[in-house]
């Protein structure tokens, strides 16, 4: 049967953001990419109270969707590969205390801060269980799981160029361009490159426009201090195809003490281009990407 491939580019608010496919195929296998991501929302959204996560959230206990079980199951080795700096059970405190992404945020007193308690995510094979006071957030990896099950679908779908984007979460199918946002000026670019080879993951995480009253209030959250990260406004990691993990990551290195978070990327077979509070930009570029 001979399918007509054209150039489709189509966008969606899922996920709370803008979600874009933009591929060589045709219109149904695009749509179907995005039901898939509307699946993956359903099942891991904190904002949508018949979700999974909610009901986990909710009742303490629950028998896992597959898409649940792996996320967590990732969530619980990634905790492991950063030292707890990528923690989900931050959620008792991004959900219950700041409320983020709501219409109720708020700034906790310290008392409130201090009295919360950050617990494992336990995983058996038939349920999943949380502590009795604990909420799981999934913020910090949903997006590069979901981009990554859209990629696989793609390629099992004959896609062979093409660019996937859920925030700052992409996936360059074959090589593409990329412009980093600056986290200092809403129009400007902190960085721009080209990849160098097919299947490359790159994930952003910053305080981009996301805090209550002021930028130190922002919504990225050191599990190991309860409070806002003070080391840097902006991490963009570049990997080959991975992008549940190098999203995971870019939150742990975004809370990181910049030595702890340099130390950590060292050895780890990724690019990476960080700014600092105090706008210094540390980089490696070496393996997947090309400036220009």
């Amino acid at each position: 049967m001979f399918v007509n491939l054209q150039a489709i580019n189509k966008q969606k608010v899922i996920m709370g953001t803008f979600a874009t496919i933009n591929i060589e195929n045709n219109l149904s296998v695009v749509n179907n990419g995005f039901e898939l991501l509307k699946d993956i929302e359903n099942n891991l959204s904190s904002y949508i109270k018949t979700s999974q996560v909610s009901i986990l959230n909710n009742d303490k206990k629950i028998e896992p969707s597959k898409y649940l079980k792996e996320i967590l199951t990732l969530s619980n080795e990634y905790y492991k590969d950063t030292n707890g700096y990528f923690d989900i059970s931050i959620g008792t405190i991004t959900k219950d205390l700041y409320k983020f992404g709501t219409n109720s945020q708020r700034l906790p007193s310290q008392e409130e801060i201090r009295a919360s308690n950050l617990s494992k995510v336990l995983v058996h094979d038939k349920y999943i269980h949380i502590n009795s006071k604990s909420k799981i957030d999934l913020g910090g990896i949903a997006k590069g799981y979901a981009i990554d099950k859209l990629y696989n679908y793609l390629i099992q779908n004959s896609t062979t160029k093409g660019i996937l984007k859920l925030s700052g979460d992409i996936r360059c199918i074959d090589m593409c361009e990329v412009y980093i946002q600056s986290p200092i000026e809403e129009n400007a670019t902190l960085m721009k490159f080209k990849t160098n080879q097919n299947n490359i993951s790159i994930s952003t995480s910053g305080t981009y426009n996301r805090y209550i009253k002021n930028k130190k209030n922002h919504h990225l959250i050191n599990p190991k201090t309860k409070y806002p990260a003070k080391s840097f406004i902006s991490v963009t990691l570049i990997s080959h195809g991975n992008n549940t993990k190098i999203d995971a990551y870019a939150t742990a290195v975004s809370v990181m003490p910049i030595k702890i978070a340099l130390d950590f990327l060292s050895d780890k077979k990724m690019d990476y281009i960080l700014m600092d509070v105090n706008k210094k930009v540390y980089k490696r570029t070496n393996l997947f990407i090309n400036l220009f």
